[in-house]
């Protein structure tokens, strides 16, 4: 029995709702979260979009320090979109 692996779906998502134009005081871009709640959609789907952007050159990965609830800032890997690119 022979299994054929599952083909690469194509993700159509409007990358202007990423664009940030004010960059942020601690780092710039978005979190993985950041990107599923602009999306609206789960976290997976903003990783496979955050995969084909980064693979295409459509986005650059930074680095950003948020508050956590404990009042300690802690660094997190966060995603630049390119506004040219669409």
């Amino acid at each position: 029995m022979t299994s054929k692996s599952p083909k690469k779906q194509a993700i159509d998502v409007d990358l202007s709702l990423l664009y940030i134009d004010t960059p942020q005081d601690d780092g710039e871009g978005l979190t993985t979260a950041e990107i599923a709640e602009k999306l609206n959609c789960g976290v997976n789907k903003a990783q496979k979009v955050i995969r084909r952007a980064l693979e295409t050159g459509k986005c650059r990965t930074s680095r950003r320090y948020i508050k956590t609830i404990t009042g300690f800032k802690q660094r997190y890997v966060t995603y630049v979109f390119n506004e040219g690119d669409e």
